[in-house]
C-alpha cells in the first residue's frame, strides 16, 4: 500500500471490483488516512475524533504519512 501510494499509484490498490463503484478520489482518501493511522510515531497518528473528521469533511487536508518501518517486497 505504501510504495503503490507514495509513488502515485494508489488506485491500483484499490480492488478492481470496487474501481466503478465509487469515488477513486474517497478510496484513495480513505488509503491516506490509513498510512496516517499506522504510523511508527503514536504521536503522528491522528486520534479516533480526528479520522472521523477526515472521513466527513474532503475539505481538511492530510499530512503527509512518514513510511513504515515494517514496508515489504512483493
Amino acid at each position: 500500500a505504501w510504495r503503490l501510494w507514495s509513488g502515485g499509484d494508489a488506485s491500483e490498490f484499490i480492488d478492481p471490483i470496487l474501481r466503478n463503484r465509487g469515488s477513486i478520489n474517497e478510496m484513495e482518501r480513505c488509503m491516506h488516512i490509513g498510512l496516517l493511522c499506522i504510523q511508527e510515531d503514536a504521536a503522528s497518528r491522528p486520534t479516533m475524533s480526528t479520522v472521523v473528521l477526515m472521513l466527513g469533511d474532503k475539505s481538511v487536508d492530510l499530512p503527509l504519512p512518514k513510511q513504515p518501518a515494517f514496508v515489504q517486497g512483493n
